[in-house]
């Protein structure tokens, strides 16, 4: 009976925190694709300066300001800013993948994705955090019905066990 309903509450509510799961994924590989659209922007400046460096650098020694090494050093550092880059664009089309597998497409039927500014996010606790609103989690609310079927369980069997005898019936 109420025992019944309390496991198909609790069913309803893990049905509830598995979507939520999904949607934590969806939105956090989103955000993930979105800081590396940022870090690419960042890398395609520092990359542009890495080449002035060593354009620089390499004119420095054709005048023999500089040793050789210092050109090399420059080239190397733009090696390294260029193998940067191509770790955060496969980072990048991988998070796009995995979002396109959360969504349950094919990563080529996933609309283009256009980078937008982050969200500011204010830090703290909002002001209206309550018990009360942590209890509505769905995982929370699946594990609360899961008790109280539990428990309807465990007194319906303790009825069966014990019988509920009246003092006025042994008295008399």
């Amino acid at each position: 009976g109420e025992a019944a309903l309390d496991q198909a509450r609790a069913a309803q509510a893990q049905r509830s925190a598995a979507a939520l799961a999904i949607q934590y994924a969806v939105a956090d590989t989103y955000f993930g694709w979105q800081a590396d659209q940022a870090r690419l922007q960042l890398a395609d400046h520092l990359l542009a300066t890495q080449q002035q460096f060593a354009h620089i650098a390499d004119l420095r020694v054709k005048q023999g300001v500089d040793l050789p090494d210092e050109a090399q050093k420059a080239r190397a550092q733009l090696a390294a800013v260029r193998e940067m880059r191509v770790a955060l664009d496969g980072s990048a089309k991988i998070r796009r993948a995995a979002l396109a597998s959360l969504l349950g497409v094919a990563p080529a039927e996933l609309p283009e994705l256009h980078a937008s500014p982050l969200p500011v996010i204010s830090g703290g606790v909002p002001a209206d955090a309550s018990l009360d609103l942590l209890a509505r989690r769905p995982d929370i609310a699946a594990s609360r019905w899961q008790v109280e079927a539990a428990l309807k369980q465990t007194d319906a069997a303790r009825a069966q066990f014990f019988p509920d005898f009246s003092i006025k019936a042994l008295a008399g």
